[in-house]
């Protein structure tokens, strides 16, 4: 990015242009060598197996008017922050997972049905080579929350452990 800011001011200038290599585009021929591979696209097919579509239908107990729209804003202190990325170090996850995880919660208590809760989570990294690339180094993946841990009687030892074991299964089908 700061390649290209200087380049902006450069053009503006009338000055010279530096020319960077397409990387990206080898990066995405990589990845795509990488992630589509069949075992790799098979291993994915098995993971998700059975995962359908939410059929989101607000349980019996909870009632909103047609068109009505429900928002409630907390912000959390420095302090309150401080505890929950202590919490997090301690649970052994990021605070972003801890966030997936309770809105999967939240989901799952509001959505009918048996089903799993399935979620996107983005991953980003630059593989080595492409610190100067200028692009979208992301990839979507799925985070799976089952049904049987959504229940009163899950612990957040084991929700959180069930996100810990999921990336770490699935570390080696992505890039």
């Amino acid at each position: 990015l700061l390649t290209v800011c200087k380049n902006y001011e450069a053009a503006q200038q009338g000055g010279e242009i530096e020319i960077l290599p397409d990387i990206y585009a080898d990066y995405i021929q990589y990845d795509r060598r990488h992630t589509d591979t069949p075992a790799v696209l098979n291993h994915w097919r098995d993971a998700l197996n059975g995962i359908e579509p939410l059929e989101w239908q607000l349980s019996a107990e909870t009632t909103i008017d047609a068109g009505e729209r429900q928002q409630q804003h907390e912000t959390l202190s420095a302090e309150e922050w401080d505890e929950l990325k202590r919490y997090c170090r301690r649970q052994g996850i990021t605070p972003a997972l801890y966030w997936k995880s309770v809105y999967g919660l939240l989901i799952g208590s509001l959505a009918s049905g048996d089903g799993d809760v399935v979620m996107s989570e983005f991953q980003a990294g630059r593989p080595k080579g492409h610190q100067r690339g200028v692009g979208c180094y992301y990839q979507v993946l799925p985070y799976v929350i089952p049904r049987e841990l959504l229940t009163g009687e899950t612990t957040t030892a084991e929700l959180f452990g069930h996100a810990k074991g999921w990336q770490r299964s699935h570390r080696d089908y992505h890039n």
